[in-house]
């Protein structure tokens, strides 16, 4: 038995949203296994960031402005989780990124 449609009966029919959190993380489930346990991929993946997340947490400030990588999959997690699309960046921060 899948371990997402056991939870997804348990749920009641609600919708079922997938996070990996610590993605990347020394010792991390191998991919094949975790597809394997869920039946299908994670629609979400946060992030190991464990210096940008320590200094934010330092300084008394919310993480995504210390780490763009986490900030980006929050706000993907944020807008699925609200019924709305994620916001696209736009033609000049994606060339500025490269």
């Amino acid at each position: 038995m899948r371990l997402r449609a056991a939870i997804a009966r348990r749920a009641g029919g609600g919708r079922l949203v997938t996070v990996l959190n610590r993605r990347g993380a020394p010792g991390e489930l191998p991919a094949a296994d975790l597809m394997r346990t869920l039946g299908e991929p994670p629609e979400h993946a946060l992030p190991y960031r464990p210096v940008p997340l320590a200094v934010a947490a330092g300084v008394g400030e919310p993480a995504f402005r210390h780490c763009r990588r986490f900030r980006e999959a929050m706000e993907r997690l944020g807008a699925d989780i609200a019924g709305q699309p994620a916001a696209q960046d736009g033609l000049f921060r994606r060339w500025v990124r490269r």
